[in-house]
């Protein structure tokens, strides 16, 4: 068992970071906290096994947007024990209300930016099936007339030759 005291740098705070470390956090069965600090980290005590701390640590090492973990600082030491699960440290209900729409928003944002290439997509893809199908369509009607053609060049034969 192992006590790490990290901090996160980058892009950490009023993106719903502490709440993906939490979630990380309990499946390798950490225990410990996460918050914000005054200077724009994110500060994660956690204790549990050495192997699982850094996997986790790993795993917490975000580049997606819109968090961007830039550097991560770790202390090591003997556990306390004190901890009996995996807590998100809150500040003012007010600054966490505004943090947790703001983050909502960016989020919303973002999905939006992929519906609007969903649709641009889907566009794309139907205008190319329709001219898929027009040119379906013009093969099977000039095999038809071929087919016609040799037909009626059979009959005439047929009825010549008779």
């Amino acid at each position: 068992m192992k006590y790490a005291d990290i901090i996160a740098h980058g892009s950490v705070q009023g993106v719903g970071f502490r709440y993906l470390v939490k979630n990380i956090a309990r499946r390798y069965d950490l225990k410990g906290n996460v918050e914000n600090l005054d200077d724009e980290t994110v500060r994660i005590i956690c204790e549990g096994e050495r192997d699982s701390i850094e996997r986790f640590i790993e795993e917490i090492r975000v580049a997606k947007e819109p968090i961007k973990v830039d550097n991560i600082q770790t202390k090591y030491s003997e556990p306390t024990g004190k901890y009996k699960k995996f807590d998100i440290i809150t500040g003012e209900i007010s600054e966490e209300l505004v943090e947790g729409f703001s983050t909502g928003l960016v989020y919303l944002g973002k999905l939006d930016g992929k519906l609007d290439s969903i649709d641009g997509n889907m566009v794309k893809m139907l205008t190319k099936q329709g001219e898929t199908v027009n040119a379906i369509q013009a093969l099977t009607s000039e095999i038809r007339n071929t087919f016609n053609q040799h037909s009626q060049r059979l009959e005439d034969n047929a009825r010549t030759h008779s």
